[in-house]
């Protein structure tokens, strides 16, 4: 596997959600310690994020909203949410609503040469609609240079400026 990571928008992002990270990982943990052990080559998912979907949701780019909503329809779906509470239907009708409001992220039906990212949402969340302008503003950059006719030439001076 490849992975292609973006270390100051990784270090950001960890910073901007660090307690929930400290929360789950162990309050010594630090961007920089998740990184060092991305790249030492430990599986990002299982070992790194300890299998935590909200978390990985959150470094993927979703937003903590979806991540959140994601995650809780996981725990539900594998069986991990509390059984003592699932006599009176209260986690069926959480999975009903959870399955209703997730939505994928774009709606599109055509190729795009760069497509937006695909994942589960809340569509009417402002989270989400930023995210979908963020991404916009993105493709539309990525797609400008892509068009360029030093396309190549802008790649590698990108590439050789990331290592």
């Amino acid at each position: 596997d490849i992975i292609i990571i973006n270390k100051e928008s990784f270090l950001e992002i960890v910073d901007q959600h660090i307690d929930l990270f400290k929360a789950k990982l162990g309050y010594e943990i630090t961007g920089s310690r998740l990184l060092n052990e991305i790249e030492a080559g430990i599986p990002v998912l299982s070992e790194v994020l300890k299998g935590d979907e909200l978390l990985w949701g959150i470094l993927l780019g979703y937003g903590r909203h979806n991540a959140e909503l994601y995650a809780r329809r996981e725990e539900i779906n594998d069986g991990h949410a509390s059984t003592l509470i699932s006599d009176n239907g209260i986690l069926r009708k959480e999975l009903e609503y959870l399955d209703e409001v997730l939505v994928g992220f774009t709606h599109e039906y055509y190729i795009d040469l760069i497509p937006l990212p695909l994942f589960l949402c809340d569509e009417k969340e402002v989270e989400t609609i930023e995210l979908k302008k963020k991404y916009r503003k993105i493709q539309e950059k990525a797609l400008s240079i892509y068009q360029s006719p030093n396309f190549l030439n802008l790649l590698l001076k990108h590439l050789q400026n990331a290592w």
